[in-house]
């Protein structure tokens, strides 16, 4: 990609924004899900344990957990502390920290920098945006 945007004419800047490595940064930081108020990063918020009965080398202990815990396995009692909303869609607060960082990005691209999305990173943009905390809806980002 940078190879092209070198390339295209007519180009002022150009950025990308790291998805992967924000998605690896974020799930494996406990620094980040705290920062962030996550106390979940491996279930989702809706139909969080059918993940783990799929996933699960005891399939019959994973159902009878499923079914014993139903209310809870179908909807969490508090979104705002899931990593995921759903088996593919990250929740509200990981939305928000990637917002901010491809901000960020595209800001360090027109001085000509790279931002990488590494823990540091995302600490410094949870405490400088103040992720960490319930938010009034609408958001305005």
């Amino acid at each position: 990609a940078n190879s092209w945007a070198k390339s295209a004419a007519g180009l002022g800047y150009f950025a990308v924004a790291d998805i992967g490595g924000f998605v690896e940064s974020t799930v494996n930081s406990p620094k980040v899900a705290g920062a962030l108020g996550l106390t979940d990063v491996k279930t989702s918020c809706v139909g969080g344990n059918l993940l783990n009965l799929i996933q699960a080398d005891n399939k019959l202990l994973a159902l009878l957990k499923l079914i014993v815990d139903a209310k809870q396995n179908l909807m969490c009692d508090d979104p705002s502390e899931n990593y995921f909303m759903d088996f593919v869609h990250p929740a509200e607060r990981i939305q928000r920290l990637f917002g901010y960082y491809s901000r960020e990005v595209i800001m360090a691209a027109k001085s000509g920098k790279q931002l990488p999305p590494n823990e540091d990173t995302l600490l410094a943009l949870v405490s400088k945006y103040n992720l960490g905390g319930a938010v009034a809806k609408p958001v305005r980002v």
